[in-house]
């Protein structure tokens, strides 16, 4: 009789601890959407529609490959998500390669664009040592998401070959500073996930303190752009031209010295 309760208490001990550890990982996918495999369909699918994210389309993806070197042959795109701006490279660039610590995103990606290989890769571990070094690392609407730049620097050093370079592209310090108190001071702050019902940290930064974070990780700045939306393609997708007389993306090229 004695053993059979303690079973049965075991049992219910076991049923509970499950339940806390369910609710424990659903709460987990609350605070970090990108690895809920519901959110990751939506988000690739909006991700991938020109004609609802045709600012990245046809305004960044330009400015970005236009600081890609003529010669590159190696391209990792860093923090890729869904991979629909890992293809648009790979369309490009004979080897591209596209990494996440998404493995919703990853899986997703890995399916839809087979022309580019994708790995799952979080800059807090030591980089694969199976990749050979790249000409160039991509590093699109990623970058102001992480908190330990350094590390982050360190790691692209160990990724590129001597001669390679970075490109960030990071919300513009002119919208992100409209959060926050003060242009010059790093600050984190809250930011809604496109039109989703998401929100995730972010964190502002000003351009002074962005090129000072990669010169003293032994990188000098070698191209930048503030891309301007040309009065042809507002008139397209009907956008309202004083919503872009700002510049919404800054785009920052670093070499390894």
């Amino acid at each position: 009789m004695i053993a059979t309760s303690i079973l049965l208490l075991y049992d219910i001990l076991k049923f509970i601890l499950f339940l806390y550890t369910f609710d424990i990982v659903r709460c987990m996918e609350r605070q970090n959407p990108w690895q809920d495999t519901t959110f990751a369909a939506e988000y690739m699918r909006e991700a991938g529609n020109p004609e609802r994210g045709w600012y990245e389309h046809f305004v960044n993806f330009p400015s970005i490959v236009r600081l890609i070197p003529e010669d590159a042959r190696r391209i990792l795109d860093f923090g890729c998500g869904p991979g629909d701006f890992t293809a648009k490279l790979a369309n490009h660039y004979s080897s591209v390669d596209g990494c996440d610590n998404s493995r919703a995103m990853l899986e997703l990606a890995t399916q839809a664009y087979p022309e580019a290989t994708f790995f799952e890769w979080d800059f807090i571990d030591e980089p694969p040592a199976d990749k050979e070094p790249y000409d160039v690392i991509v590093a699109k609407a990623v970058v102001h998401f992480i908190e330990d730049i350094e590390l982050l620097v360190q790691r692209f050093k160990e990724l590129l070959d001597d001669s390679g370079v970075v490109i960030i592209s990071v919300p513009h310090p002119v919208q992100t500073v409209k959060k926050v108190d003060n242009y010059w001071h790093e600050t984190p702050y809250t930011q809604q996930i496109g039109q989703y019902d998401l929100y995730d940290t972010m964190i502002h930064r000003s351009i002074e303190w962005y090129i000072s974070a990669f010169t003293q990780g032994e990188f000098v700045l070698s191209g930048i752009e503030e891309p301007d939306v040309p009065p042809e393609i507002l008139s397209k997708y009907g956008a309202n031209s004083t919503d872009y007389q700002m510049p919404k993306r800054l785009n920052l090229r670093f070499q390894k010295s």
